[in-house]
This record gives structure tokens, sequence and C-alpha cells, in this order.
């Protein structure tokens, strides 16, 4: 008798158990599904990317951004061969067909990669645009909702950059966020004046930056000057900073160099995560790996963090 009474106790005990955890589990696929599907500030931004020779890239970050962002205007430039650039729509058009809310700008051939982010910024008509490269795709729509909702409540910021995480195989988590401390010319000397400092960026005069950790603000943001370029940013700002044209590639360095020069207030915060694709998307067709990495040996910008170059 009373092992019966035991045994009783218990299953009523385990199905309570497993009642508590199936209601769990049911809390948190209905938290994710209203978190993911709120289209509250869908309308308040804009989603630039520049691609070259990578379709499977592109139509999966279609893809990827049309599950978070069903109509949120997304401006493609494509600099492609205009053979190859039949191939890139064919992918766009499969990922999400019949789009209106698909921008695609047809490109001169290997205009670069400054130019094409800059004639997708020239479209933009939302207060807030969002750049990224064809192998990085948002996840997260809270993530982005919070960045907007910060930057509506403090207008003295200008642009949140994010992190990116799976950038390989080990799936790392990329945290970069420094600011910057002295800049030397080519000569080693000390540059105090940013009117001096722009003319040299414009010329592609070489420059050395010493960079130093960043610091948290009261908030729990970084206050960097310079972080990856995935980032969501006033779009009034980023039409006033442009990228420099002359630099088909190897323009990160400069272009966050322009917005120093220039005073723009970047924040950095590391739960904002752009998910990098796999290798299979990061993968160039015909030279398009030529074009891309080509800036390797061109780069006139070297950043110092710990007497080491880090870029």
């Amino acid at each position: 008798m009373f092992i019966y009474k035991f045994k009783f106790l218990e299953s009523i005990h385990f199905k309570l158990v497993m009642l508590i955890l199936i209601l769990i589990l049911i809390g948190i696929l209905i938290y994710t599904f209203f978190r993911n599907n709120n289209t509250e500030l869908d309308d308040q931004f804009t989603i630039c990317v520049k691609t070259i020779y990578r379709h499977k890239a592109i139509g999966k970050f279609v893809l990827e951004m049309r599950k978070l962002f069903p109509t949120t205007t997304i401006i493609i430039a494509d600099d492609s061969d205009d053979e190859y650039k039949k191939t890139n729509i064919k992918s766009i058009n499969e990922a999400s067909p019949n789009d209106k809310n698909i921008i695609y700008l047809s490109l001169p051939f290997d205009s670069g990669v400054s130019y094409g982010r800059n004639k997708c910024v020239e479209h933009v008509k939302t207060p807030y645009t969002i750049i990224t490269d064809d192998t990085r795709v948002l996840t997260n729509k809270n993530d982005l909702y919070n960045s907007i909702r910060y930057l509506d409540k403090n207008p003295q910021y200008d642009m949140i950059t994010g992190s990116v995480k799976n950038r390989d195989d080990n799936g790392v988590h990329s945290h970069y966020a420094f600011t910057f401390d002295k800049i030397y010319d080519s000569n080693n000397n000390l540059i105090t004046n940013k009117d001096n400092l722009i003319k040299l960026a414009n010329n592609l005069s070489h420059l050395k930056v010493i960079t130093n950790d960043s610091f948290k603000n009261k908030d729990g943001y970084y206050e960097v000057n310079i972080g990856l370029q995935n980032f969501i940013v006033r779009t009034n700002v980023i039409k006033n900073n442009l990228w420099n044209t002359k630099l088909k590639t190897g323009d990160h360095e400069d272009y966050f160099l322009r917005l120093w020069i220039n005073n723009i207030n970047i924040l950095y915060d590391e739960d904002f995560i752009f998910y990098q694709l796999g290798n299979e998307y990061r993968k160039y067709d015909k030279n398009g790996a030529n074009l891309r990495y080509r800036a390797n040996n061109l780069n006139n910008i070297d950043l110092i963090y710990n007497n080491n170059k880090i870029n």
C-alpha cells in the first residue's frame, strides 16, 4: 500500500514538472514569435547593401532579411559585370518574388564599394539607414529596435555599430571597438590639425592611427571612434558623410577617420549582432576575390593597438 501511494505521488510530480516545462517552452516560443514579428519600427529604416559576384550571398541575404523585415526597403548596389548581374537578379527574385520594396541599382562594372554605398544612401528616405555586407544578416529584430529607440532618445549620438558572430567555423564573436588617440603622417609627424588631416586623407597619404580601448557610457554602450561597417545611423548624418570613392575597397579605416574628423558621435553595442553567413556564401565567383582583396596591399591607414597593427 505504501509503495503504491509513493508511485502515485511520483507520477503526479513528474506530470507537474513536465507541464511546467511545456508551459515555459510555449512561453519562449510565443515571446520569440512576437519579438521577431513586431513591425512597429520597420518603416523607420532602410537596409543598404553592396554586392559583387556573390549571387548565393545576395540571395541568402534577402531571404534572411525578409524573415525579419517583410516590407522594409532593401537597396542593393551591384557592380558585377552585366552578364553576372542577371544571375544576381535571379537570386534576389527567387529569395523574394515580386518584391516591390527592393531597389536594385545596376552600377558601372567595378565602380567599388564606396561608390556603391554612396549610391544606396542617395535613395534612402527613412530616418535611419542600416549599412551591412551581403554576408552579414540580422536575426534578432529586438536588438535593432533597441538601437533605434536609444538613438531616438539620445540625439547626441549619431550611429550605433554592431558586432559580428560566426565570422568563421569556430563561431568567433568579433568585438571591434576603439578610440583614436594619436595620428601620425608618413614621416611620423604627429598631426594635430584636422584640416591638415583631411587633406592627407583625401590624397590617400599613409597614416598611422594609435588606438585605445573604448569605455562604456552610463547606459552600457561603448563610446567609440571606429567599429565594424555594420551599423545603424541617422540618415541625415550619413548623407552628409559619404565614402571616399577613390577607394574601391579598403574603405573601412578611411571612412571612420572621416567620421571622427567631422565629430560624428558613435556607439558600439556588443549585443547588436550581425551573423556572418557560412563559407559557402562568402566565396566569390569569377575574379571577385581579386577585386575585393586587392586592398590588402593598398591600405593607406594603419591602426595600431598595443603596438601591434590590427587591420
